[in-house]
């Protein structure tokens, strides 16, 4: 779960509301689930046409840092 959502939840559920959070977090997994069948050819697909630089890259990773900030701030 994001930060900020995982904040939200922790909150609400000192409040009271532990038991319609656990339902929520609860749909989100079941939704997952459900999505992941779609979601296998998609990404089967996108490994069968990765050049060996894209898959170099993925693997160094790199430093996301800057990407991260801007989306914590609304700007990415």
């Amino acid at each position: 779960m994001p930060e900020k959502m995982q904040t939200v939840a922790n909150l609400l559920s000192q409040v009271g509301f532990k038991n319609q959070v656990d339902a929520f977090v609860l749909s989100m997994n079941r939704a997952a689930e459900k999505a992941v069948p779609e979601a296998v050819p998609l990404f089967v697909d996108a490994i069968k046409h990765m050049t060996i630089s894209d898959a170099v890259k993925i693997l160094k990773g790199g430093d996301t840092r800057k990407k991260d900030k801007e989306r914590s701030c609304g700007q990415g």
